[in-house]
């Protein structure tokens, strides 16, 4: 029911940004951040928070492509992660 709820919302959030954005930005740029903490506020493992960010990123390609947008720029990676443990 949650995952009905959440997506139903996004689709609604859509079409609001749709009608509101008036000819789509050529360039955007997105920090992705926060897939380890989502995963632990979820009781999951950092891997399926890294699996959801995976899965919203898509979902922003797709919405890029429907408005017209041109370039994505996806800053995926920080220097804090060169001092993550290995494991």
């Amino acid at each position: 029911m949650r995952s009905w709820l959440r997506r139903h919302a996004q689709r609604v959030y859509e079409r609001l940004l749709e009608r509101e954005v008036d000819g789509a930005p050529s360039h955007v740029a997105v920090i992705q951040d926060g897939n380890r903490r989502y995963a632990r506020e979820h009781g999951e493992d950092a891997t399926d928070g890294h699996r959801a960010g995976a899965e919203t990123t898509e979902a922003l390609l797709e919405w890029c492509e429907d408005i017209g947008i041109e370039e994505l720029t996806l800053y995926a990676f920080s220097t804090e992660n060169f001092s993550r443990p290995a494991d």
